[in-house]
């Protein structure tokens, strides 16, 4: 946000333009050296955010792939009591 307006109980809000970090390091004056923001550019020139989408995605999809395709593990037949077992031994009262 760049300011507040007031106009007696209202208030009026201006905002600056959108802007990556990238874009607000190099609009930055005072605080970033002009060695830094060279060297930010020289990196930032040959990424292709298109191209990275793509392979974000691509990526993505192979992992999905792989995740499902083994299934994961098969569920163990429940096992039912014997009639003979149970957890309590019954005791007579005498």
């Amino acid at each position: 946000m760049s300011r507040d307006i007031t106009h007696g109980a209202k208030i009026t809000k201006t905002y600056d333009q959108p802007a990556t970090p990238y874009q607000r390091v190099l609009a930055d004056t005072g605080t970033v050296l002009k060695k830094v923001k060279t060297k930010l550019t020289r990196e930032n020139k040959p990424l292709n955010p298109a191209q990275i989408q793509r392979e974000l995605q691509a990526l993505t999809a192979e992992l999905l792939t792989l995740t499902t395709s083994k299934g994961g593990p098969k569920p163990q037949p429940e096992v039912r009591a014997q009639s003979n077992d149970s957890s309590k031994k019954l005791s007579r009262a005498s």
